[in-house]
């Protein structure tokens, strides 16, 4: 058995989560008019005129809590004192079981319902709303169910799902855990699950595998149509199924009714009936099927669902800088603009070291698009493209304007040899296009791109002091004709080299941090008069920005033709 029992107070607790109010006292009515029969009834002697309910050997000595129902259905099963209520009339259990136990008397329910009786909650509540109380004694309650109110029910379901309860128990315990991925007792579990007989099960309830499909497909059709969550279920089925449990009301009652149908659908893949248990082809079929709604994780699925709400983690923009100056205070320009922080989700920053000799294979793992499914003209992408930005510092292959260039088509060119042939086409080429692009901070490196030699000679000044014969015109001096420099790239760090105190190019970033914020706010406010940006870090950052905040992050797709 995988799944607990459960006594009259259980029940009803169970029942209050799902949105269903039920009262102890309305359980006994919807037993005696054989409604909802409880699964086991506790005798409180030992009895020869009834038949006695046995437990499987692998469960005499199982594990469970004493005080259970479980327990007691164990212990009474020893005693020859477990029976089955639905071979016998009704006979009230109010009363309860009382036995002595930790010195002290203690009475315990004599029924004890099965969880998936839980699957007739809609049933019993429209039931229990037709009933009439009456009181009884001082503080008692009775309630009685009018006969026309009974006679609107389906004769079929009067039995509180009890024979489906009772064969989903004989398979549970051997699919189950495939569903909910936990094992209540593993050791039971690895004795009995190579006994498990699928053929014997059926036989012995007289099923055939199209019963299994009608119950499964009115299950997930109830499910279907109950559930409030609608499209977001989609998201909750790929969820750990741990997660389920934090559902409540019709929500929850949904997941019942799918649990329980893939309990049945799994029998049916085992017996190789896929004609019974699989959706028809998705491809060419436009309506909705019962068996899409499955109860099962499909590889890419997670990330199509999270794409379809605009929840995909992923980064709308890779902001790839080369250097640490740049990775210090690139999120503190982001940050001026966006007027907060950056969520990851737009913008995330990488740094060029780590990925530098394998950048072709960062732009196909984290850049070329995860594709779904494909409807022809077009394939919808599992999650939302993700563009490249990188910014470099007008040296070694990305000197030029054309070198750049050279270099941003290999890297468009591997994303789009990656795609499968099928959706090679001019048009898929353009889309891919769009996905990698390379800025410089223009003319010079970073620092001399966007501080003045002046503001560089006072940013080297406040890290350190100078020697003797280095005044701040001097200094100013240098910078300008390290500058001009046309043999090699311009290096800040040169000027200090051969001091005795050096200044490194994070203490110098710090240094120029206040400087860089001012120049951003300038800027900040040229564009909103509708000049040009002045600072390279600005323009960069406006563009990654720009990029992230124009890009789909739903529902999108890869044109094909």
């Amino acid at each position: 058995m995988g799944e607990a029992l459960l006594s009259p107070d259980d029940f009803v607790k169970r029942a209050s989560e799902r949105g269903v109010r039920l009262r102890v006292e309305e359980l006994h009515e919807l037993h005696r008019v054989r409604a909802l029969v409880p699964m086991f009834r506790l005798l409180q002697r030992p009895s020869d005129r009834e038949p006695i309910v046995p437990v499987a050997e692998v469960a005499e000595g199982m594990y469970h809590q004493v005080g259970s129902p479980l327990a007691h259905v164990l212990e009474a099963a020893g005693l020859r004192q477990l029976a089955d209520p639905g071979l016998r009339p009704y006979r009230s259990w109010e009363s309860g079981l009382k036995i002595q136990a930790f010195g002290h008397m203690h009475t315990y329910p004599l029924v004890s319902y099965s969880p998936y009786q839980l699957l007739g909650l809609r049933t019993y509540e429209g039931l229990a709303r037709s009933m009439e109380a009456e009181r009884v004694g001082e503080y008692g309650v009775r309630f009685r169910l009018p006969p026309p109110a009974l006679e609107s029910v389906e004769h079929e379901i009067l039995d509180g799902c009890r024979r489906l309860a009772m064969f989903l128990h004989s398979i549970d315990m051997h699919y189950l855990s495939q569903i909910t991925l936990t094992i209540s007792y593993p050791d039971e579990w690895e004795r009995s699950d190579p006994q498990f007989d699928l053929n014997a099960r059926l036989a012995h309830f007289g099923l055939i595998p199209d019963d299994l499909q009608a119950s499964a497909d009115a299950l997930l059709s109830q499910a279907h149509f109950l559930d409030p969550l609608g499209d977001w279920y989609e998201l909750v089925r790929q969820a750990h199924p741990s997660t389920w449990n934090e559902l409540k009301g019709d929500a929850r009652l949904a997941m019942d009714y799918r649990i329980a149908a893939e309990i049945l659908l799994k029998a049916l893949d085992d017996l190789g009936r896929t004609d019974l248990s699989e959706p028809p082809p998705r491809q060419g079929r436009r309506g909705w099927a019962v068996l899409d709604d499955r109860l099962r994780r499909v590889p890419g699925r997670n990330e199509a669902a999270l794409t379809a709400r605009g929840l995909n983690p992923s980064p709308a923009v890779v902001l790839v800088l080369e250097g640490e100056t740049e990775m210090l205070l690139m999120p503190t320009v982001l940050e001026a603009l966006y007027g907060g922080p950056v969520p990851d989700s737009l913008v995330e920053i990488v740094g060029m070291r780590g990925i530098d000799r394998r950048l072709d294979l960062f732009v196909q793992r984290e850049i070329a698009p995860r594709l779904g499914e494909s409807h022809g003209n077009f394939v919808f992408l599992l999650r939302p493209p993700t563009r490249m930005l990188l910014a470099v510092d007008p040296e070694g292959k990305y000197k030029t304007e054309p070198q750049r260039e050279l270099q941003r088509t290999k890297l468009v060119d591997r994303i789009y040899q990656g795609l499968p042939p099928q959706y090679q086409s001019p048009t898929s080429r353009k889309e891919v296009d769009l996905l990698v692009e390379i800025a410089s901070w223009g003319k010079y490196p970073w620092e001399f791109a966007n501080f003045t030699d002046a503001q560089l000679a006072d940013g080297i000044l406040s890290c350190t002091t100078p020697p003797q014969d280095t005044t701040r015109g001097a200094l100013v001096s240098a910078l300008h004709a390290e500058r001009l420099v046309t043999n090699r790239s311009p290096n800040v760090l040169r000027i200090t080299s051969e001091w005795n105190q050096r200044v490194g190019k994070t203490q110098l970033a710090r240094a120029l941090e206040p400087r860089l914020v001012t120049k951003v706010q300038a800027d900040i406010a040229r564009k909103q008069k509708g000049n040009e940006i002045q600072t390279p870090a600005t323009k960069v950052a406006f563009r990654a920005l720009e990029l992230a905040l124009s890009t789909h992050r739903r529902n999108v797709v890869l044109p094909i033709k």
